[in-house]
């Protein structure tokens, strides 16, 4: 695992954090679960990409 992936994910988890709770201070709930989800899907479409590279590695290891 590449810890530029890790940095990616915790450096976008904060930046989520920072906006969640400042979003959730101004008493505007619903701003806040809307970055909280998009947060939640970019970096679950980040991870995919890695677990996509991850599967070609291992097909092109076994020649499959």
């Amino acid at each position: 695992m590449q810890v530029d992936f890790i940095f990616k994910v915790a450096g976008f988890g904060m930046i989520v954090a920072v906006l969640y709770w400042m979003f959730k201070t101004q008493n505007r709930d619903d701003l806040a679960t809307v970055v909280s989800v998009v947060g939640m899907v970019t970096v679950l479409y980040i991870t995919i990409q890695y677990i996509a590279k991850f599967f070609e590695a291992v097909r092109t290891m076994f020649q499959l």
